[in-house]
């Protein structure tokens, strides 16, 4: 196990969903818009007394853009039914849309409320999600420049399940102009945890 991600060991097909999803972000000004890290509105001060020099580095020359959505019911209920397996873990998934637009750099980050995810990426094969050392770990949603090195850079496929730790520094090379994936979050589920009870849970499934 990886202090970051892994492929995950349980992989939940929902590609026939494909259609239906991509038309929801198709028509993303219908959906209520629940989290935008370009505006940067919800962020405490204290967590971001770098942002202004990170985006600096990493936005000299164009500017990727995250923004979380809630999905229509129809689709939220049926993702839920094909992730009811993970309801012994005590904590009911937050199911959202996720859209990344508008450059090649989503910066570097740690989420402010995730704390872990199945991230299922619906529309992008080619861009890479980046993960970064810190050399003095900080509770800061945007990490110094100076205090983060590159670890790994890793590619998902569409239609993988990834199991994905939102409390490390990390950051999306955007190859395509939108980036559709679906997060299955949790907020007080770490990642180890998370990602323990998917090993035991497919362990079992094959005894």
């Amino acid at each position: 196990m990886t202090r970051y991600c892994q492929y995950s060991p349980v992989q939940i097909n929902i590609t026939d969903m494909f259609p239906k999803i991509l038309s929801a972000a198709s028509n993303f000004e219908t959906l209520e818009n629940t989290r935008d890290y370009g505006k940067n509105l919800t962020h405490k001060d204290s967590n971001t007394k770098y942002a202004k020099e990170l985006y600096k580095k990493y936005w000299k020359f164009s500017k990727g853009i995250l923004k979380i959505y809630k999905l229509p019911d129809e689709i939220k209920i049926e993702l839920a039914n094909r992730f009811q397996w993970l309801s012994p873990l005590g904590e009911d998934p937050k199911i959202s849309l996720q859209i990344i637009s508008g450059g090649a750099v989503c910066v570097p980050h740690k989420d402010e409320e995730r704390s872990s995810s199945i991230l299922i990426p619906i529309n992008d094969s080619s861009s890479f999600t980046e993960f970064y050392d810190e050399k003095i770990i900080e509770n800061q949603i945007f990490p110094n420049p100076d205090n983060i090195d590159l670890f790994a850079s890793i590619r998902f496929t569409a239609g993988e399940n990834w199991i994905f730790n939102h409390k490390s520094v990390h950051a999306v090379q955007l190859n395509q102009p939108v980036r559709v994936t679906i997060a299955i979050g949790f907020n007080h589920i770490d990642y180890q945890s998370l990602a323990t009870f998917i090993q035991r849970y497919q362990h079992d499934l094959v005894q």
